[in-house]
């Protein structure tokens, strides 16, 4: 008897090249994304009993998933992303969404405590780091000529390689299997391929534009990298689809 095909499952996630360059002004990006699992965890836990609010709950998380994908690698203004942000979060119960709200309110306000309870502690010798930091400037008027042209080289290397990270975190996008660790580059542009998206170029004229070569006929021609791309290179808030499964032929 044949063994049935075992499924492999391509989650859409951010593309690669984030800097981790430490910045406390912009340590929100780290914070947010783990708040807002962390109140997804809370909520099933407290109404696993009420199905309906559990749908609603996983609805809004796959929101913020398109949401976190979308202000990295689409282009439009902010204020714009922010709207439809809004507007797919509103199409839940209102009870549901503040529950949600509630729920983030205080655990970014519990995390902002903890913080700063923790930082008044050391607050002292974090200020005094800081000033050790800042007398590093002062080297260069100490260094020679050659060692301070060898430093502003390494300096301007490591920017040109910064500058073509973001650009690939901008551009391509990708999808990695858990099974198999597999990771798909440039989904973005490999989905391009196989798109007709005249006019308007924008992410939701994309994102429709990938859904209609995705569901025509002829995904058989194609690679299983390439349904893949087209399946979650421009994920939307219409179509909350952030993974696909495909047949592992080699079962």
């Amino acid at each position: 008897m044949d063994q049935e095909p075992t499924k492999l499952t391509f989650a859409r996630v951010r593309g690669k090249g984030e800097s981790a360059f430490y910045d406390p002004q912009s340590d929100i990006r780290k914070i947010l994304p783990a708040v807002e699992k962390l109140v997804l965890l809370d909520l099933q836990t407290i109404y696993k009993d009420d199905p309906y609010l559990q749908e609603e709950f996983l609805y809004l998380q796959a929101c913020y998933n398109v949401f976190m994908i979308r202000v990295v690698e689409d282009p439009s203004p902010i204020d714009n992303q922010i709207r439809d942000f809004t507007e797919a979060v509103l199409k839940v119960s209102p009870r549901a969404l503040l529950l949600w709200n509630i729920s983030m309110f205080s655990l970014l306000n519990s995390m902002y405590a903890l913080f700063a309870r923790r930082d008044a502690q050391v607050d002292g010798k974090a200020v005094q780091d800081m000033l050790s930091t800042s007398q590093l400037s002062d080297l260069c008027s100490v260094l020679s000529e050659r060692t301070q042209t060898l430093v502003h080289n390494e300096y301007r290397r490591a920017g040109e390689i910064f500058t073509e990270q973001c650009r690939i975190a901008v551009n391509g996008g990708y999808a990695f299997c858990e099974e198999t660790k597999q990771v798909i580059d440039h989904i973005k542009e490999n989905a391009r391929y196989f798109i007709s998206a005249k006019g308007c170029k924008d992410w939701k004229s994309l994102a429709r534009a990938c859904d209609e070569a995705y569901e025509a006929p002829g995904a058989e021609k194609r690679t299983d990298a390439q349904n893949i791309s087209l399946a979650l290179a421009y994920p939307s808030y219409e179509k909350l689809n952030l993974m696909v499964d495909k047949d592992n032929d080699n079962t």
